[in-house]
């Protein structure tokens, strides 16, 4: 694989060579591992998230004596904290920032980590208000940082407008990584097991890598996740979106490249954007500025968890893309991914772009090997790729091919489809 990934990790073959590895890895330890990753219990379940997201860093923005480290105080949202009231006659200090405040704060260390609506993160001390630095997301106006911040093992994770979640040294300010998504959020980050989850504007739930920022899952949700927050608790995330439902995820679901698991979800009149208190097992929300509880979801989540009997995993990446003319229009053509790791091929997507590493995606299409770009330009530079989806999700894309120069490939090798 080293040779594979030396001159460009991005490519399809590099990608397919760490997801093959990665299926071998996950097989080889199944028997070790799932039982714990399946298991009802709930510090069985917490280990094996750790096991997926185990690194040197933070392990968990968990509540910890008389702080307040991340949005509700803990990870299961319950918002209480046992602490010693200060008596006094007004506020004992203020901080102007430069602009409007949405983001609730973080106490944690001795510090206060608040976002404001002038793009930044502040670091505040906590008994004099003094600013110990700021961190500016973006110089561009109208993103502003919305989210309120988790504070993990010396590190403080934050989403923003700019479409990035950032993991800033808490000490410093300086930033550790950031990871872009496909929409800005205002969603707060939770930490735990050493892993974010953090909702999105894309629609999506992520999972990553809290020390290093690298993406481990997502799920797509009907639609924008973009205020709700997740509770983890159990061994779970649980969060809402704004397509009426509220969904329990596991904290170790590898969605995108491993393992699928279909939520649970409470259907509701309207979309939910606010966060999840776990209690006892028992899912509160708010519908519409009124309580709202599930119905019995261990057994739910039990009932779930036998259903799931095998892994899933992604399609690898289309084969042999090709291009041409045929009658003034660019029609792409492509085989099949070697392999769809027994779950069916349902559709393609397809990207273009004027150079290799900008290509967006232009068309979502059903099981099909052929495709007519008819908003192409005749003349102009045009790059393609094509990924393929099946049921647990979108798989690698393939190699690139740019406008009127082919791939190589068996010409013996007939195109063909599902």
């Amino acid at each position: 694989m080293k040779g594979i990934c030396l001159n460009d990790p991005r490519t399809a073959a590099c990608r397919a060579a760490i997801a093959f590895l990665l299926a071998i890895t996950a097989m080889m330890s199944a028997q070790a591992v799932l039982s714990s990753c399946f298991s009802p219990s709930t510090s069985a379940l917490a280990n094996c998230a750790a096991r997926i997201c185990r690194s040197s860093g933070p392990g968990s923005s968990d509540q910890a004596g008389d702080e307040w480290p991340m949005f509700r105080g803990a990870l299961d949202h319950a918002g209480s904290v046992t602490t010693t009231p200060v008596q006094g006659t007004g506020p004992t200090w203020s901080h102007t920032t430069g602009n409007s405040v949405s983001s609730s704060p973080a106490v944690a260390g001795g510090c206060v980590y608040i976002g404001s609506d002038d793009s930044n993160l502040y670091c505040l001390n906590a008994t004099t208000g003094a600013q110990v630095w700021h961190y500016t997301t973006t110089t561009t106006a109208g993103y502003p940082v919305v989210s309120s911040p988790a504070v993990a093992g010396g590190f403080v994770y934050v989403g923003s407008y700019d479409d990035n979640v950032y993991c800033l040294n808490t000490t410093t300010g300086t930033q550790v990584w950031h990871y872009t998504m496909g929409s800005g959020t205002a969603s707060s980050p939770a930490v735990a097991g050493g892993c974010v989850y953090v909702g999105s504007g894309d629609h999506k739930v992520y999972c990553l890598n809290a020390a290093t920022g690298v993406f481990v899952w997502s799920y797509t949700t009907g639609i924008s996740v973009w205020y709700s927050s997740p509770a983890v608790a159990g061994g779970r995330v649980y969060i809402g979106s704004d397509d009426g439902k509220v969904y329990c995820l596991s904290m170790i679901l590898p969605s995108n490249n491993l393992v699928k698991m279909v939520p649970i979800e409470i259907a509701g009149a309207a979309g939910i954007v606010s966060t999840a208190i776990v209690i006892g097992w028992i899912v509160k929300r708010k519908r519409n500025h009124r309580p709202v509880e599930s119905e019995r979801p261990r057994e739910t989540i039990l009932r779930l968890e036998k259903e799931i009997t095998k892994m899933w995993m992604v399609p690898s990446a289309p084969r042999y893309l090709r291009t041409r003319i045929d009658a003034g229009r660019v029609v792409l053509s492509w085989q099949k991914p070697a392999s769809t790791f027994g779950s069916a091929i349902t559709g393609y997507k397809v990207y273009r772009g004027v150079s290799p590493g900008d290509e967006a995606l232009i068309a979502t299409l059903g099981n099909v090997t052929m495709f007519t770009d008819a908003g192409a330009a005749i003349g102009q530079d045009s790059y393609y790729k094509v990924s393929a989806v099946n049921y647990p999700g979108e798989g690698a894309l393939s190699d690139g091919v740019a406008l009127n120069q082919p791939e190589p490939g068996p010409e013996s090798e007939a195109l063909e489809s599902d």
